[in-house]
């Protein structure tokens, strides 16, 4: 939705570099330039399936709303608030000028426009211009021609084509920006026109929207799917079938709708922009895609990458998302993808891979299991009581101590076993073949045993105790308020000796633990303080300890990466007047640097995370609290635009009073933002 005259068009660069970003210059006063601002960009054409690189496309000017491909895979091409369509040529070259929608228009007084649609059957280019209508331009680019005639647009804004027919369809915003009827034009005066290339005729097919900022055509061109800005909601308006030329709601919607684009699946995604007023005026960007039923299949928070901004667009290209701003000085291309691995039961608190690529967790009622493959999911592999029952135990809450509770665990790729530890038993190792584990440490050297990790050189095995803290005082909040336990440990184990001795005490809370690569250092992450604290194991600093980084929440498990850094998995919790807890992962170098910041709330909402674990590009979370692994593909390519440490806690946590985030954020979370149209 356009609140300036501007609309994005662009193409999808997919590259070896973290993020896709356009940085913009400062923008030339639209009202100036009214008489050639375009509206909505699309491209209707048949392009092949391939990747570009991801870079950072300077900008003439702001305005790139929408972007949209030609049939060759050149572009993107984009609407700039001043009037010109631009199109990427090349990474040294970056964006020329390509089309405008008036003759006379003047550089001197304009350049500093809006967006578009490409047909890929025709490799034509089809304008939206918010004050002119429809107009269409060929690859060479240049003057655009007018195809509406006499028809009157008051503000057009999206336009998609129907992939089968070529039959255009626009959105008209109405009268909105005129003092004149304002109101009435808001509720009331958007209308949907359609435009057939054959006949050059174009005509009004639904009156009565309000703000109808997007739209998007199904797959089999049966119906529209129309996002009312200021109803919230998605209309559906039928093209074909019993219900041709009706309309209904097709979803209601937690705030203000925006583009919405078709997937190449057939699904769509939506740019929402939820707005808060009181206390004070803030905004929550995300993303939904929605199936052509109407279902919520995943949900996006983009706080973390755009703070209290609205986005426009949101386009998923190859498992990518491209995401649009009016209001900001980039674009963020590499979004990630997100999946669920379903598992029998609740309490996957760490994972781990075998040396074929298989996946291990724990369960809160004594299993661990592994993963088949997606369609046949987890089957049991390994328990740590042999007489388990489970009829008794399966779906239990870790509280039965007859069941065992495993909770950190490591395959050792050199042996082909899984060692793991078990809260109440201690530390045991299993077989390939799984079964009954071997207990190889009694449950009397532990208080509550809960990470591990393999020294993937010597074979050694280092794992943290919390100590009995959990089994004093089961209240999280209450624990969290005091703060005040030391009572933590880091312990050794070597295979050869079948010894166990203590290297260090007076640890707060020893969630996780991590060898460095070349296994000089252990890193512990210490819950109740917030920190991770380095042990070294060689070296002149040998057998002495020190604090690494200071984390914004409180740390869990901590993984390292097959280049040496590390993952740890931190929930912010907020502990008044309720406790509310926002997931984040973040990235660390193994100097202490933060690499990466991701914010997971999206996805978990306000669920406590334990793990985040990448492994062959994929990043993979657990939290004990969930009934699922949850999977990211590409996420090693996100980024925030701004960095927590740069802009403070508040950066990710959008409120003051943590009952108003937590309704407006668990409201905002059941919706995601998306929205460009590609060239098809």
């Amino acid at each position: 939705m356009k609140i300036t005259p501007t609309s994005f068009a662009g193409t999808f660069l997919q590259s070896d570099k973290p993020e896709l970003i356009v940085h913009v210059e400062p923008i030339v006063d639209p009202s100036l330039c009214k008489e050639t601002i375009p509206g909505g960009l699309s491209v209707n054409k048949k392009r092949a399936e391939r990747g570009r690189s991801q870079l950072k496309l300077p900008l003439p000017s702001l305005g790139s709303e929408s972007y949209a491909f030609d049939s060759g895979n050149s572009g993107p091409y984009t609407g700039l608030n001043d009037g010109r369509i631009v199109k990427f040529q090349d990474s040294e070259t970056g964006f020329v000028d390509f089309a405008t929608t008036t003759s006379n228009r003047s550089k001197e007084l304009c350049d500093g426009t809006n967006g578009s649609k490409m047909n890929t059957t025709t490799s034509l280019l089809y304008i939206a211009d918010a004050y002119h209508g429809l107009f269409v331009v060929g690859l060479g680019g240049g003057v655009a021609t007018k195809l509406s005639g006499e028809t009157h647009f008051d503000y057009a804004d999206g336009i998609d084509i129907d992939p089968i027919e070529g039959v255009i369809y626009i959105t008209d915003l109405g009268n909105v920006f005129s003092q004149t009827n304002r109101t009435t034009g808001i509720l009331q005066g958007g209308r949907l026109l359609k435009y057939d290339p054959h006949t050059k005729k174009c005509d009004v097919i639904l009156t009565g929207l309000s703000m109808p900022a997007g739209l998007a055509v199904s797959k089999d061109g049966t119906f529209l799917l129309i996002s009312e800005y200021s109803n919230r909601r998605i209309t559906r308006f039928w093209v074909k079938g019993p219900k041709a030329n009706t309309s209904e709601t097709f979803l209601e919607l937690p705030g203000n709708p925006d583009n919405i684009k078709r997937t190449k699946s057939g699904d769509f995604w939506v740019a929402v922009v939820i707005q808060e007023w009181l206390p004070k005026k803030i905004v929550f960007p995300v993303g939904q895609k929605i199936s052509a039923e109407g279902q919520i299949l995943q949900t996006v928070n983009f706080f973390a990458e755009y703070n209290a901004t609205g986005i426009t667009e949101i386009h998923e290209h190859l498992g990518t998302y491209y995401v649009a701003s009016l209001n900001t000085d980039f674009v963020v291309f590499g979004f990630n993808s997100f999946s669920k691995l379903p598992l029998p039961s609740v309490g996957s608190e760490s994972l781990t891979f075998d040396s074929e690529n298989g996946l291990y967790t724990g369960l809160n009622d004594g299993r661990i299991v592994k993963l088949i493959d997606p369609e046949s999911g987890f089957v049991d592999f390994a328990t740590t009581i042999s007489n388990r029952s489970k009829k008794l135990c399966d779906g239990t809450k870790g509280d039965l101590k007859i069941c065992g509770k495993p909770i950190g665990l490591e395959f050792y790729q050199k042996t082909k076993e899984l060692y793991f530890v078990d809260a109440y038993l201690g530390l045991f190792v299993v077989g390939k073949e799984g079964g009954v584990a071997t207990q190889l440490s009694g449950g009397t050297h532990f208080d509550f045993a809960d990470a591990i990790d393999i020294d993937t050189t010597t074979g050694v095995i280092y794992i943290t105790d919390i100590g009995d803290i959990l089994l004093r005082n089961p209240n999280m909040s209450d624990i969290l308020f005091r703060g005040d336990d030391r009572g933590g440990r880091l312990l050794k184990y070597d295979p050869k000796t079948k010894k166990i001795d203590v290297l260090l005490k007076g640890l707060a809370m020893p969630a996780g633990l991590a060898i460095s690569k070349d296994g000089s250092f252990v890193l512990i992450t210490e819950y109740l303080t917030s920190k991770i604290t380095r042990f070294w194991i060689k070296g002149p600093k040998a057998n002495t300890s020190e604090t690494l980084v200071q984390l914004p929440g409180n740390p869990d498990n901590i993984k390292r990466t097959s280049s040496g850094e590390f993952w740890v998995a931190v929930n912010i919790q907020k502990l008044q007047p309720t406790l509310t807890v926002f997931p984040l992962g973040q990235k660390i170098s193994a100097e202490g640097k933060i690499l990466q910041t991701v914010n997971f709330y999206g996805e978990y909402n306000a669920t406590y995370i334990t793990e985040v674990q990448e492994h062959h590009g994929t990043v993979y979370v657990a939290s004990i609290n969930t009934g699922f692994v949850g999977v990211y593909k590409g996420l090693s390519t996100r980024r925030s635009a701004n960095s927590i440490y740069e802009h403070g806690i508040d950066s990710v946590i959008p409120s003051e009073n943590s009952s108003e985030v937590e309704s407006a954020t668990v409201e905002l979370c059941n919706k995601s933002p998306s929205g460009l149209t590609d060239i098809k």
